[in-house]
């Protein structure tokens, strides 16, 4: 091989090793590619484009609450999907079911732009799993051709990390001061839910990820397993379903990690639990 064909070949070799490490653990969202759609009435649900890549999901550095995060595994998302910027709100889901389930009614404000609701009011929340898959049902039948669902737990944990290995999507934060500009709970929240993207968002634009309300996942809660580290979909059956995220009600810092896992029956309602839709690609 001459000189020039192994400077070459270096040079390729670089080049790979640095886009399977961007592919891998990407450290921002990608350019482009939001999504918004427009539900009437001034009001839209907006979606982030999430990139596929490689990420490792659990936590081994917890206590005995935190077994059920364990153990950490590398898990791939094999695909991109589009991931609701903002919790549903009171007012989106009015729009598709005609009412609004909310125990606590949140007043719409308006943000961004003026002459439209963008992620406007206050996080949905006492709706079942099984209420959240009319719901999407009904989504999609407003807009023929895509397909809406919630997403999986490690394709929630995915998006929330953003890239990150810390506790958190903003850092380990040992004191526990950050996590105020990033999510609303017992401490910051005075009782009750807050407007939606009120907070900072993570690195990729997502906001609430951590705190306001608890969202459901598409799983049946069970133990991790290393078995399937590709696009992994949780127990074939169980008797709860997961939920992810934290929330206002009585939750210190420690449950709005990026890792923190809980679990609800999919029949049960939670003034503190709502959803965030994932439109598959």
């Amino acid at each position: 091989m001459s000189m020039r064909q192994r400077v070459v070949a270096i040079a390729l070799a670089t080049a790979a090793c640095s886009l399977l490490a961007q592919t891998a653990f990407p450290e921002a969202a990608p350019p482009g590619k939001p999504l918004s759609l427009d539900l009437g009435k001034r009001l839209t649900m907006d979606f982030i484009y999430i990139q596929a890549g490689t990420f490792l999901m659990g936590n081994d550095k917890g206590g005995k609450a935190d077994q059920d995060e364990m153990p950490v595994h590398q898990v791939r998302i094999s695909r991109p999907f589009h991931l609701g910027k903002y919790e549903v709100t009171q007012e989106q889901w009015q729009a598709v079911m005609g009412e609004n389930p909310a125990l606590f009614k949140g007043q719409a404000v308006v943000r961004e732009n003026p002459g439209r609701l963008k992620g406007a009011g206050n996080p949905v929340e006492s709706v079942s799993w099984d209420e959240c898959q009319t719901f999407l049902a009904k989504l999609g039948e407003k807009f023929p051709g895509k397909k809406f669902r919630l997403p999986t737990e490690a394709e929630w944990e995915y998006a929330c990390r953003a890239g990150t290995k810390t506790r958190f999507s903003f850092g380990d934060d040992p004191e526990e001061v950050q996590v105020l500009s990033y999510g609303w709970y017992a401490r910051n929240a005075s009782g009750g839910h807050r407007p939606v993207g009120t907070k900072l968002p993570n690195p990729w634009g997502l906001f609430d990820m951590h705190g306001n309300v608890w969202e459901w996942c598409q799983d049946w809660y069970g133990p991790y397993s290393k078995a399937d580290p590709k696009d992994p979909t949780g127990p074939a059956t169980g008797e709860f379903r997961v939920v992810r995220g934290g929330s206002w009600y009585l939750d210190r810092p420690g449950s709005l990690r990026s890792a923190t896992r809980y679990r609800a029956k999919p029949d049960a309602t939670f003034y503190n639990v709502g959803l965030r839709v994932l439109l598959a690609p």
